[in-house]
């Protein structure tokens, strides 16, 4: 964030005290909350999750994938 202010970024867009909040705000959600939230980690603790997923009251899922392998990984889940 310094390197940011040094190099003038945060008068161009958000402020310094917007971006510290924004951090603040992120670091507090609870990691429970995160992880009951999302599917994350390796491909049998997905699978175990979305399970559970499915029994619920979920009825979209939004998946975001970083690469080829992933999104083959998911459908493969699905």
């Amino acid at each position: 964030m310094r390197l940011g202010l040094a190099l003038g970024y945060w008068g161009r867009g958000p402020s310094a005290d917007h971006v510290m909040l924004a951090r603040e705000a992120v670091l507090a959600v609870p990691d429970a909350f995160a992880d009951e939230i999302s599917l994350v980690g390796p491909r049998e603790r997905i699978a175990e999750r979305l399970e559970s997923w499915r029994k619920g009251p979920v009825t979209d899922l939004l998946a975001l994938a970083p690469d080829p392998h992933t999104l083959r990984v998911l459908a493969e889940l699905n």
